[in-house]
């Protein structure tokens, strides 16, 4: 079982990943893991990254930033809303077609 962290330890632990705040900045991270985002979800997305593999940072991702976990975050938001939307479209649909 994984204890939770506060967020400031969150971005302190996405920081020794190799995580990098160049685009975004802590402040802004702090915000969004507070306000709009829970960790997990948006920690998901840096499986899409490569991690090094040799040298004194083996293991930490390569030029990951919390700016693109954010955006993955928000595109798949839109994404979920898109395909709800069209579902209950063609719910709608098929209602009709059976009335």
């Amino acid at each position: 079982m994984k204890r939770l962290l506060s967020t400031e330890d969150l971005i302190s632990h996405m920081k020794s990943k190799g995580i990098q705040f160049n685009i975004a900045t802590e402040e802004d991270a702090f915000e969004y893991l507070e306000h709009n985002n829970y960790f997990f979800k948006l920690a998901s997305y840096r499986n899409n990254y490569t991690k090094r593999q040799r040298g004194s940072l083996t293991g930490q991702y390569e030029n990951l930033e919390f700016a693109y976990l954010k955006e993955l975050a928000i595109i798949d938001m839109h994404l979920r809303y898109l395909i709800l939307q069209m579902c209950l479209d063609i719910e709608h649909h098929i209602k009709l077609l059976l009335i």
